[in-house]
């Protein structure tokens, strides 16, 4: 093979590997993002899984709205818990792509990363990613 062929099949090995790695590491960082979800649950499902640090669905309703946290940086995130009737667990979601209109009793699909955060387990989302389902 000539010198020109390997520099061509070189450089498009190196911009392949470069758009790849920039694609995996997009992925990891969107905590949100439902695109790579493998598993749904129920909220009790969810608890005695623990798939800690996962992207996750979830289903519930909710039981309660939390007041809107605002961090030190100015940005703004709604709160509300769902449940399944035996369990529930807080929603925490950033405005950053638009906030929604949430109300005691809506069915709701939350995709998000299940995390434990002060010792207590919650979904970080962006609002955006919280469909009402009823």
């Amino acid at each position: 093979m000539d010198e020109e062929v390997k520099r061509i099949i070189y450089a498009a090995t190196l911009i392949i590997g470069v758009v790849l790695i920039s694609f995996l590491i997009k992925i990891s960082s969107n905590p949100s993002s439902t695109k790579l979800i493998s598993k749904e649950y129920t909220v009790t499902e969810l608890i005695q899984n623990k798939p800690l640090d996962k992207n996750i669905v979830v289903y519930g309703n909710i039981s309660e709205i939390l007041k809107d946290y605002t961090s030190k940086k100015g940005n703004t995130y709604q709160r509300f818990m769902i449940s399944d009737k035996l369990n529930k667990i807080m929603v925490f979601c950033s405005t950053y792509k638009g906030k929604k209109e949430f109300h005691v009793g809506n069915r709701v699909k939350v995709g998000g990363k299940f995390q434990k955060y002060k010792e207590q387990y919650e979904i970080y989302s962006y609002c955006s990613n919280v469909q009402k389902l009823s």
